[in-house]
């Protein structure tokens, strides 16, 4: 699992995957979290829908946090 509190990622680019996050729980039980954080202006190609910037296999936990 991956736990990211108070994080700030702007403006990164990717020409795959995951410009600001490429989390990958192999065995689909595996949780980020992602709280207190800040995620903007991330580009990259193929992101899970609704999740600019972030490629995610397994479970996604968002909790006082903008990611656009």
């Amino acid at each position: 699992s991956l736990y990211l509190c108070g994080v700030k990622m702007v403006g990164n680019r990717s020409n795959g995957a995951g410009a600001a996050i490429w989390f990958d729980g192999s065995d689909r039980n595996s949780i980020l979290k992602i709280k207190n954080s800040s995620m903007r202006n991330n580009k990259g190609n193929g992101e899970n829908d609704g999740y600019p910037g972030i490629r995610f296999y397994g479970t996604i936990s968002i909790e006082a946090s903008s990611v656009e």
